[in-house]
């Protein structure tokens, strides 16, 4: 039937279960409703609200759960008695209940905090037929209101105006907002610190407040939102302390960024276990200490940046687990009045570049500038083809430009100045037609030789070179691909090239195509090249030895009877360069260019005085059967690239003083069949794999095997005081060397 006009509802002591219904709302001129002393459950329907002339409620000695709705103290204006207890409510219910009752009996509930939201402007509609407030997003509007002051900036936050058109504020449906799911203030001119009350906003996913000017520590009241949030944006302010431990409790952040802020102590290892990361910035704070090497575990990460803080220690090689890299800046910026230092530099990272940083190939940034990085730039660092920036200035960076870099065809910043490379520019960096800005001069004056490459003189860098304070010649055109006969050599340009040789080496490209050195040059463009390339580094291969002991390479003899060198094939191509020259003591150094004499299948410059480095690069050698420099003064650790020489046969470094560790990338060398090794200055274990190649010397070697192995037998002499010359490759004989 039609209750509408009933006013007074008691079914009270009546034994009822269920749940209370909420069409009882539909009862409008209800002023009594007693349902008390029964066996109700479930929750107090928020539709109740709109029994406006309600005088009197009695939900008392029931089973009743949850929370009372917030909406009936507020609505029910006309309730002078209320009766709640004895139900099982949730320890978070509350009641708001104000004003004088003839008699209100709410047992343990609390009163509930100041609820500013609730019945304001604030709060859209969320029922068709009547209003009833999304109690999540009252609890939102009201944490939001008690996070206004702290903030203290221009913020239009205000009960009387509809919450969706607050600024910053974003919802997870904007038809009918229910939560706050993100929040962005950036560069909101902000000035307070950052409110505890944030923590409240139960359903955020999104926390940016960067660019702003908030002070103090980062509330421990944030830790509530370990669930949701998804990113945390607080770069550019002026937050102090250090990064909060529960922080490790947000599992599903994708975002962290805490750059440009004031923030001190170490980078923490629980950062390890955020496996979400996708972004992690933590740029020019005062943090200390090592680089993690459990930041290697976060595979999903595309972008690290650690620059300008007070880092020591060396880059991890797990860094190398980051397949997904695409920007790693960890540089030490010398603007560290910031730091209140003194000296420019005063934090460093140190040791090697770790060559397995040539593993990221999705890598677009690479920056390591202002550390005390030593060692060669890895040429393994040419794999990464998509880098657009690689920066690794003011180092102690030593030995060759990489030729390898000239396959960075993206590369748009190469910096490698205030380091302490030598040698000569590599011809393949004129090959990088995107490169707007070039910087390589080194620390000390007078180290690069040679001249500049003719493709980096002749073109404009936009952003910048210092080419010109080189004090390098500039390079000739180079020979055409078909030379034509007796063409006479060009002398270098000087404009923009500075004076002087820089360093020795010659500043004008050799002539070889006058027919005198190369029988018809044009049907031998490889030859030219190679040719070109010997004449180029003859210099750097003598030394400083007498006129008498020079090598009788000249442009004025045919290069068939140059001295160690045998070239063949058709077109032809140097495919020896033997300089075990009796009578002959070489005193230079090794050259990365001979990389280049991509023909060559022996390489032996055993028995001289070399000294220096074992070049990075000679990988490029694909022909090469037989590496031969022992009996030399060669020092530092041997190359890992020359585990890249697949069809090597043959290599023998003995009688040097080499060190650092065997590389276990010689066991991938699977047609060597002979190697000698012994003294040198090794340290670490031999790889056991070694024992397998059917000549060797490592029994001469005080280490012992990585792993207990009982290596194959092979037939050894005794050394002697004198040098034994090696038996030519092919006999069963192997002598290991000695030299006093």
């Amino acid at each position: 039937g039609n209750l509408s006009n009933l006013t007074q509802l008691n079914l009270n002591n009546n034994q009822l279960t269920g749940s209370i219904p909420p069409e009882l709302a539909a009862l409008s001129n209800l002023t009594q409703l007693r349902l008390n002393n029964n066996d109700l459950s479930g929750t107090i329907p928020p539709q109740l609200s709109a029994l406006s002339n309600l005088t009197e409620l009695r939900l008392n000695n029931n089973q009743l759960t949850g929370t009372v709705p917030l909406e009936l103290g507020r609505k029910l204006t006309m309730l002078n008695s209320v009766y709640l207890q004895d139900n099982s409510f949730s320890s978070t219910a509350c009641h708001n209940f104000e004003g004088t009752f003839t008699a209100r009996d709410v047992g343990t509930l609390p009163q509930c905090a100041p609820n500013p939201c609730s019945g304001s402007d604030a709060i859209p509609g969320w029922s068709n037929s009547e209003p009833i407030e999304p109690p999540s997003l009252v609890a939102d509007c009201n944490a939001l209101l008690e996070a206004k002051d702290p903030l203290q900036g221009n913020l239009n936050w205000d009960k009387g105006r509809l919450i969706t058109s607050w600024g910053g504020i974003g919802f997870d449906d904007i038809g009918s907002p229910a939560n706050v799911i993100t929040l962005n203030l950036h560069n909101n001119q902000l000035r307070g610190t950052i409110p505890s009350a944030l923590g409240d906003l139960s359903n955020l996913r999104q926390l940016d407040l960067s660019h702003n000017q908030l002070e103090g520590r980062i509330p421990s009241e944030l830790a509530a939102l370990s669930d949701t949030l998804t990113t945390l944006n607080l770069n550019v302010n002026d937050l102090t302390g250090t990064i909060p431990l529960w922080l490790g409790d947000f599992t599903n952040l994708q975002t962290l960024n805490l750059g440009d802020n004031q923030l001190d102590g170490p980078i923490p290892i629980f950062l390890g276990t955020l496996t979400k990361l996708q972004t992690l910035n933590l740029y020019d704070n005062y943090l200390t200490g090592s680089i993690p090497a459990a930041l290697g575990t976060l595979t999903d990460l595309h972008t690290l940046s650690l620059s300008g803080n007070q880092l020591r220690g060396m880059i991890p090689s797990e860094l190398a687990a980051l397949s997904n890299l695409e920007r790693l800046h960890l540089d030490n910026h010398p603007d560290n009045d910031r730091h209140g230092l003194e000296e420019r530099y005063r934090y460093y990272l140190e040791g090697t570049i770790p060559i397995t940083l040539g593993q990221l190939t999705n890598l677009r940034n690479l920056s390591l500038n202002g550390h005390r990085l030593t060692g060669d730039i890895p040429w393994q660092l040419g794999n990464l083809t998509n880098l657009r920036e690689l920066s690794l200035k003011d180092n102690r960076l030593e030995g060759m430009i990489p030729i390898t870099l000239g396959q960075l065809t993206n590369l748009r910043d190469l910096s490698l100045s205030g380091n302490r490379l030598t040698g000569f520019i590599p011809d393949e960096l004129g090959s990088l037609s995107n490169l707007r800005k070039l910087y390589l001069k080194p620390r000390q004056p007078n180290r690069l030789s040679g001249c500049i490459p003719y493709d980096l003189h002749s073109r404009s860098f936009p952003e910048g070179t210092d080419l010109s304070d080189l004090g390098l010649a500039n390079c000739p055109p180079p020979a055409p691909a078909n030379p034509p006969i007796d063409t006479p050599a060009q002398p270098p340009s000087t404009g923009g090239g500075g004076g002087g040789g820089g360093g020795g080496g010659s500043t004008q490209r050799p002539r070889c195509t006058n027919g005198t050195v190369v029988a018809n040059p044009s049907a031998n463009a490889d030859l030219v090249r190679d040719c070109v390339q010997l004449l180029t580094i003859k210099a750097t291969l003598e030394g400083s030895i007498s006129t008498s002991m020079r090598l009788n390479w000249s442009e004025n003899s045919s290069i068939g009877t140059w001295e160690g060198v045998t070239i063949d094939g058709a077109p032809q191509r140097v495919v020896k360069l033997e300089l075990d020259i009796s009578g002959k003591t070489l005193k230079g150094s090794i050259p990365s260019t001979l990389s280049r004499l991509t023909g060559l299948q022996t390489l032996d410059l055993s028995n001289n005085e070399f000294s220096g480095r074992i070049p990075v690069g000679l990988r490029a050698l694909a022909n090469l059967q037989v590496l031969d420099f022992s009996n030399n003064r060669l020092s530092s650790s041997m190359p890992t690239d020359l585990g890249s020489i697949a069809t090597l046969q043959t290599l023998h470094l003995a009688n040097n003083s080499l060190t650092g560790s065997i590389p276990t990338t010689l066991v991938d060398l699977s047609n060597l069949t002979s190697l000698s090794l012994a003294g040198n200055r090794f340290s670490g274990c031999i790889p056991n794999a070694l024992a397998r190649v059917a000549q060797n010397d490592l029994s001469a070697i005080e280490l012992s095997f990585c792993d207990p192995v009982t290596p194959t037998p092979t037939p050894t002499v005794t050394p002697t005081a004198t040098a034994t010359p090696l038996a030519p490759v092919g006999r069963s004989i192997f002598l290991p060397l000695v030299r006093q």
